[in-house]
């Protein structure tokens, strides 16, 4: 008998983050101090450099941008609280505001998996969180798990949860059944490079090279133009793009605005990189915001479009700031949001887009540099480039993104396409 184990320290903090981030609004009745932590790490994530932050204004934030429900959240502030992650002012019973102490990713990480360790889990979360641990090293048969010392009723149902919150995904190759990770290609690039060398189908590792090329491109100009950037794409590399950004290969964050609607922005694996540490995964995701509102502003602006997206991102990392605007306050929520930069008052409705100056925030602007740029470096310079990132955008992470899509996309694909891409997917 194997028996698997949920795994320690700071992978168990990542875990708890990965399947809550993923479910979003779903609950599964099996889950309880998961989703507690689970949705501390996503807090804590978004209060890193902050200030005293008043009780009802994170109320609001948790509600309607965390997935974070009213209920939980004075739950998810004793968890943070205990942690010694914020401090908590209160008056009575009632909590009037807190004040954030937490650290980077790393660290946050390190710490707040300790601090989780602590915590008392009950089996079936146990056993998820050692499910996910092992897919994302690599996919599995689903009958190894049947070993892992629970019982098969207990495995049956929490694959089957983690199949409709879309932290696992279930396929059938070569008469088994097998199970991948969305996490698993985000954080072994290795493998991605194994795909793109040409192994197995050309056409599958012919559509990869030209996502490669071509980060953050968004799937409904894809969709629209039959290409990706000035790539043409056959009929059968269409329902390739299609089947791998909803089964779980192409990591697609969205972004909602008024005039333009939900927009998916598909994304392989960081290039030139053997493996992503799972606590500094949230940079890579930091760096695929900063290059998905590029991407709008480029491609689906509603009024200004951004000319030189690499080169407005190379200006953001020398100057540490962008120019200021008129409508900086609500281009720029989301990238505030997730603690890549602030927003500095410069007079009237003007407001100007600074970076919080710290490393991990430093190596997100440097990734998505190398995102758009792609394998062609881009030369063009501008002190003038009009900042376009589009008003009331809605940034959706690129775990939650996969759910998303594939719940509203029906993927059908010939046999012999199937084969080809589950193939892939499993790197059987």
């Amino acid at each position: 008998m194997t028996t698997i184990l949920p795994p320690k320290g700071a992978n168990l903090a990542v875990r708890c983050h990965d399947v809550t981030s993923t479910l979003a609004t779903k609950q599964v009745a099996d889950f309880d101090q998961l989703v507690v932590i689970g949705m501390a790490v996503r807090l804590a994530l978004h209060l890193q450099g902050a200030t005293t932050v008043p009780y009802e204004l994170l109320k609001q934030v948790g509600t309607h941008m965390l997935n974070i429900p009213t209920f939980v959240l004075p739950a998810v502030v004793r968890c943070l609280a205990d942690a010694e992650f914020i401090r908590i002012d209160s008056e009575g019973q009632t909590i009037r505001s807190i004040v954030p102490t937490v650290p980077f990713y790393e660290d946050f990480f390190d710490n707040m998996g300790e601090f989780a360790e602590s915590i008392p889990l009950s089996e079936p979360e146990k056993l998820t969180l050692a499910i996910v641990e092992r897919l994302s090293q690599s996919p599995t048969a689903r009958d190894i798990y049947y070993d892992a010392g629970a019982e098969k009723k207990l495995v049956d149902r929490m694959l089957d949860a983690g199949n409709q919150g879309g932290y696992i995904i279930e396929k059938r190759a070569r008469g088994r059944d097998m199970l991948v990770s969305p996490v698993y290609f985000s954080e072994n690039p290795a493998a991605f490079a194994d795909l793109t060398a040409g192994s197995g189908s050309s056409r599958v590792s012919s559509v990869l090279k030209k996502l490669s090329r071509n980060q953050g491109w968004p799937l409904a100009l894809i969709k629209k133009n039959r290409a990706v950037g000035e790539e043409r794409l056959s009929k059968e590399e269409m329902e390739i793009i299609s089947a791998i950004a909803s089964e779980g290969f192409s990591s697609p964050p969205s972004i909602k605005t008024s005039h333009h609607g939900q927009n998916y922005f598909l994304f392989t694996p960081k290039p030139g990189a053997t493996h992503i540490v799972p606590s500094r995964r949230h940079i890579y995701e930091s760096a695929m915001a900063l290059v998905a509102a590029v991407r709008q502003g480029q491609l689906l602006p509603e009024e200004y479009r951004i000319k030189y997206p690499s080169a407005l991102l190379r200006s953001l990392r020398d100057k540490k700031y962008l120019r200021a605007n008129t409508e900086a306050l609500e281009q720029y929520r989301m990238l505030g949001m997730l603690r890549v930069g602030r927003l500095r008052p410069m007079g009237g409705s003007w407001f100007r887009f600074e970076l919080i100056e710290n490393q991990d925030n430093l190596d997100a602007v440097k990734m998505a540099i190398q995102l758009v740029d792609g394998e062609d470096v881009v030369n063009a310079s501008d002190p003038e480039i009009t900042i376009a990132f589009q008003k009331g955008q809605e940034y959706t992470d690129s775990l939650l993104g996969r759910r998303m899509l594939v719940e509203q996309e029906k993927v059908t694909l010939s046999p012999e396409l199937r084969d080809e891409v589950d193939n892939y997917l499993l790197k059987i």
